[in-house]
């Protein structure tokens, strides 16, 4: 287990020192092409001999030495990308066509993506982080009160929809009544 941790911490370290030197002119040319890749991976571990499936997710792409989660990627791909979008869209930052409509559309394929793994919790850490930035950014309070109502209904109607994610919900709300945890 250390060993592991170790090499991790080592790859991290690598990763990081690599990523600081990097001008942020970079990330701003890679910002579309980095969304569409991290999608691209992350509808992959759908194909036979490439995705691994454990526990009835399919999440992984088996690299063989170790497993990678695409959809971790994605994470950094949506905060890169959305991070150049809303600067070019600062002067249409109200528009419902030129940006609400869009940024819903994008986070929509993203959600029809991570729920057919199912990962309904990292969906919800990629909306709410754009939501968020989205609200830096400038949005209208009308675009984010729709955004939020729309969050908070397709929530539910996930967590309906899935009998675990259902006793995971009411778990979540009263743990004392599951103490062997769902």
């Amino acid at each position: 287990y250390l060993f592991r941790q170790l090499m991790f911490f080592g790859i991290g370290l690598v990763g990081m020192i690599f990523a600081t030197n990097i001008h942020y002119h970079f990330w701003k040319r890679i910002a579309l092409p980095f969304l569409v890749v991290s999608m691209i991976l992350t509808l992959a571990v759908f194909l036979p001999g490439i995705g691994f499936s454990h526990g009835g997710a399919t999440r992984w792409i088996n690299l063989g030495f170790f497993l990678f989660q695409p959809s971790e990627m994605l994470k950094l791909a949506v905060i890169v990308f959305f991070a150049f979008w809303f600067e070019n869209k600062r002067q249409m930052i109200y528009s419902l066509k030129s940006v609400f409509v869009p940024f819903c559309l994008v986070l929509a394929v993203i959600g029809l993506i991570m729920l057919k793994q199912p990962d309904m919790g990292t969906f919800m850490i990629i909306a709410v982080t754009a939501f968020v930035m989205y609200f830096v950014a400038g949005a209208r309070v009308l675009h984010m009160v729709l955004l939020v109502a729309g969050g908070f209904g397709g929530a539910l109607a996930m967590i309906k929809a899935a009998p675990y994610r259902t006793a995971r919900f009411l778990t979540f709300l009263n743990p004392e009544a599951d103490p062997q945890g769902v």
